[in-house]
């Protein structure tokens, strides 16, 4: 059996550098997106927002109104103050998201 010579590390060094530039993973900059949420990520969180401040309002106001005999009335107060809730949080994210962006532009 004979050895083949090993590769000269020079060369395999470089041959490295060059793959790790051209397919650069997450934690490096590697695109315009580094640091904020990709658009189905950002429009997931909102939906989500509303959506559990909506079912925390319709929660709420039913606890209340099991305890207190009064069947759909707090639950449709708590429901519009929730909706009301989601919807403040969903601006006020867009507001930041939106801030962010052009942030990046200047």
């Amino acid at each position: 059996m004979t050895e083949k010579e090993p590769p000269d590390l020079g060369s395999l060094d470089a041959k490295l550098k060059a793959a790790r530039e051209a397919n650069k993973g997450p934690g490096e900059s590697s695109g315009p997106s580094q640091g904020t949420e990709s658009g189905l990520g950002l429009g997931s969180r909102l939906s989500v927002e509303i959506i559990t401040s909506l079912l925390a309002g319709l929660g709420l106001g039913w606890v209340i109104d099991h305890y207190a005999g009064t069947q759909p009335l707090f639950m449709l107060i708590f429901m519009f103050l929730g909706m009301g809730l989601g919807v403040y949080h969903v601006m006020l994210i867009s507001k930041r998201q939106q801030q962010e962006d052009e942030n990046k532009e200047q």
